[in-house]
């Protein structure tokens, strides 16, 4: 049996259509899923960009807002909304697309950061910012969603997860700060920084 690779060419095809499927997810992701059903978010992945979700979505399931896994043959993404600020005419909403690539496809792990608004949180979103490096995303004018976000609550930090993206959460209010599941339905600190 032939050992798994993929070469430069086809990791850029990957993480492409990866990109563009997870901005689509974030555009329009919850209203599909509510709409016509998880296989009808699917389809549209595989048909536009020869990805597939690879467990089913989760919409406001008590724990996430909303969160989507794709991938791409090695490459997969963890697409979630992590924070909601509602009030007003809009939704704001913060978003994380997490990367994580196996080996052979050319490995590593990356997060970027996603601001966007709704008039329902049941509808399309309108993507107002993307940023590589959280603080800049929590500099951003729109970004009260962001400002939600607790370095004491440790669900946040479980949902963020700062000390796997050191490079993303560099100099940030969350650098280095760890937690875990408590196996009870909580969340807990662990001590000590990032490995």
């Amino acid at each position: 049996m032939g050992e798994l690779s993929m070469d430069i060419t086809e990791q850029e095809k990957a993480r492409k259509a990866l990109a563009a499927s997870s901005e689509w997810l974030i555009r329009k992701g919850i209203a599909v899923c509510l709409n016509e059903g998880p296989a009808a978010v699917g389809k549209h992945l595989a048909t536009e960009w020869g990805g597939q979700q690879w467990v089913a979505p989760r919409i406001a399931d008590g724990r996430f807002f909303a969160l989507f896994r794709t991938k791409f043959r090695g490459i997969k993404h963890q697409i979630i909304c992590v924070s909601r600020s509602e009030g007003g005419a809009k939704t704001g909403e913060l978003w994380l697309i997490k990367e994580f690539a196996e080996e052979w496809a050319g490995g590593g792990e990356s997060c970027r950061f996603v601001l966007t608004d709704a008039s329902s949180p049941k509808g399309d979103r309108n993507i107002l910012f993307t940023a590589a490096h959280f603080n800049d995303v929590a500099a951003e004018k729109n970004s009260a969603a962001v400002s939600l976000l607790s370095t004491t609550d440790p669900k946040h930090v479980y949902d963020l997860e700062p000390y796997r993206y050191p490079k993303e959460y560099a100099e940030s209010k969350f650098a280095g700060l760890r937690s875990e599941a408590d196996g009870k339905g909580g969340y807990r600190f662990v001590a000590g920084k990032a490995e």
